[in-house]
């Protein structure tokens, strides 16, 4: 009996070092809500009040009235309860052991993002966000499995997010209530901010797997918000996705390069019908990441860059958005450039061919591009994402 309970206090401080050393000091707080340690030291203080019970009336040479019969008793139940209580270490130590899993303590963890803990963290000061930020924990999780190259880790991480999430975004799109779509909203930015600099880290890893995995979250969040008419949140996934796809392009990711592209397009098509400033950010990215694809000679790529611009341009113009279509005609010529550069004369083909359609496009709607007010309204956009972007620092520790 005074042998197992050192044991077990070891075992149980073991474990919370090699967890909080292994993820994040976070994950101590996982141990601290297990019940089983509590029941534990709930057994254990029962045995050993109780054994010192024992030796008081063993000491005294009587127990309560009855003598020697009842003494044995106290005795015997003692004895019985210190195997017991050696024999529960057993279930405890494999429960321990269960905790210590990565797949375990990310689902624990994931049972604490609710809507009420995202947007209290939201709420809060700058200073003070990191530590009540419900996803945090996880995501730094995912930081250290990416470090450590365990992939499996970091997607289960990931997936664990994308999974808990989704209930709320569902729940607050469902409700009526005016105050839910600001709700809504800010879930969905903190949500963006943690994929995308999670993606980041991926991609500066060269782990392919994770890094698709941020960017299809980000794709599913932004298209599912383009459809429902949140411009705010579609934004933030479209910069978010441009933003990845940038430095997806410098390390050469081709497949993902192309699926990053196909997002953006996607979500464009969506975005068109409302949303002319979320429009015309879906061409810019598509021109950045088609010159940027030409600057690595990556030709499908740039390719489908050129082809997802003409798309969008076309129904941009059909949808008389005046700035995005002329955005969609400047994005074109710089990958045209970029192509004509890297020798890529198919690419370059394609982009002239692209900037001709949208051209007799722009000239059947009569489209008059003044080239100072459409460059105007370019650095208006730069400037209010650049105030909109500075919100990001909240969650610098992502």
């Amino acid at each position: 009996m005074s042998f197992s309970s050192p044991l077990k206090n070891i075992w149980f401080l073991v474990g919370v070092q090699l967890a909080a050393q292994s993820y994040s000091v976070r994950v101590v707080e996982v141990f601290r809500k297990t019940p089983d340690l509590w029941i534990l030291l709930l057994i254990y203080g029962v045995t050993i009040f109780w054994g010192l019970g024992v030796l008081k009336l063993i000491e005294s040479g009587s127990s309560q009235p009855g003598g020697l019969s009842n003494l044995e008793v106290h005795i015997s139940f003692a004895y019985y309860l210190g195997v017991f209580v050696f024999v529960a270490l057993v279930p405890y130590i494999l429960s321990t052991l269960d905790l210590l899993k990565p797949s375990t303590v990310i689902k624990v963890l994931a049972e604490g993002i609710t809507e009420e803990s995202i947007l209290s963290a939201i709420d809060e000061a700058p200073d003070k966000v990191h530590g009540k930020d419900p996803i945090q924990p996880i995501v730094d999780i995912v930081r250290v499995s990416l470090m450590k190259s365990d992939y499996e880790t970091a997607r289960a991480g990931l997936s664990a997010i994308e999974d808990r999430t989704i209930h709320i975004v569902k729940s607050l799109e469902e409700s009526e209530q005016i105050s839910d779509k600001t709700k809504l909203e800010n879930v969905l930015k903190c949500l963006f901010t943690h994929i995308r600099r999670t993606g980041f880290l991926a991609a500066n890893r060269k782990v392919g797997d994770p890094t698709l995995l941020a960017t299809i979250i980000l794709y599913n969040y932004g298209k599912r918000s383009a459809e429902r008419g949140f411009e705010d949140s579609t934004w933030w996934a479209v910069v978010s996705i441009g933003r990845l796809g940038e430095l997806i392009v410098e390390l050469k990711f081709n497949t993902f390069v192309m699926h990053t592209i196909q997002s953006l397009e996607e979500i464009g098509k969506t975005a068109v019908k409302n949303f002319e400033d979320v429009t015309w950010w879906v061409v810019f990215y598509l021109g950045r990441l088609g010159e940027l694809s030409a600057g690595q000679k990556l030709e499908y790529a740039t390719l489908q860059a050129t082809i997802s611009l003409e798309e969008i341009g076309k129904t941009a113009t059909e949808h008389k958005l005046e700035h995005a279509t002329w955005q969609t005609i400047d994005s074109l010529k710089k990958v045209r450039n970029a192509a004509a550069e890297h020798e890529l004369e198919h690419a370059r083909q394609q982009a002239e061919h692209s900037i001709k359609k949208i051209k007799e496009a722009a000239d059947e709607e009569r489209f008059k591009f003044i080239e100072e007010e459409m460059v105007e309204k370019s650095r208006k956009e730069m400037e209010e994402a650049l105030e909109k972007l500075k919100e990001l620092h909240k969650y610098s520790s992502v």
